[in-house]
């Protein structure tokens, strides 16, 4: 290898390091989703599985942009005791989250973070049975309301830890004993493979429900 390759070498590695040690908020990213609910309908025998979609953007040093759309189902045979009969149940998820969050930095590895969405949820469970299906709706909407750190902690690895409370304009046990909301908790992380591109992996905590994310993240 002659001297100029390896110069040409130390560069891009330098550059990648450099890179990789930022905290980007420009990104896009999709991957697969797992729903666990602990209730008795559905059963928390197997996951909803599905996928996400998701991105931030940067309006500037401080404020950046986010959203994300995920959707989830699987179906059921369930046995009806009043009959004794047993019937097909389809349930389905879908989610959408638009917000807007604003970054404080400790140090050059370590974002203080503040966001605000707003989310809807539409969710619904159908009955096929010998003479027709039932279907039932319950959609909703609300905020969220999140504080967080996210830091870096080599070239390669960072990650996140977000607490906050959402509120949703209905009351039903999916997502809380009250009408009032409930807390949530977040974490995940990313490994970077190339300057753009990581693999990321989070889940979230709420009440009844926990989810998995794994996916793909390109950041630029």
């Amino acid at each position: 290898m002659t001297k100029k390759s390896l110069f040409t070498l130390a560069l891009a590695l330098t550059s990648f390091a450099s890179s990789a040690n930022e905290l980007s908020y420009d990104y896009v990213e999709g991957g697969v989703a797992r729903h666990y609910a602990t209730t008795s309908f559905p059963s928390e025998r197997d996951p909803l599985k599905g996928g996400y979609v998701r991105g931030s953007f940067a309006l500037n040093d401080v404020v950046y942009v986010y959203g994300g759309f995920a959707r989830t189902s699987r179906d059921e045979l369930i046995s009806f005791e009043l009959n004794y009969s047993n019937y097909r149940v389809d349930f389905d998820d879908s989610l959408i989250q638009l917000g807007l969050g604003a970054r404080h930095p400790l140090s050059d590895h370590t974002d203080v973070l503040v966001e605000l969405a707003y989310i809807r949820d539409d969710w619904q469970h159908t009955i096929h049975t010998p003479t027709g299906s039932l279907r039932e709706k319950r959609d909703g909407a609300g905020g969220r309301l999140n504080l967080g750190l996210r830091e870096v902690f080599s070239n390669r690895v960072e990650g996140w830890l977000k607490v906050g409370y959402l509120s949703l304009d209905r009351d039903f046990d999916r997502y809380s004993d009250n009408s009032h909301g409930e807390f949530i908790g977040e974490v995940g992380g990313q490994i970077r493979i190339t300057p753009r591109w990581g693999v990321v992996a989070e889940a979230q905590f709420l009440h009844k429900i926990t989810t998995y994310q794994l996916g793909v993240r390109s950041n630029f």
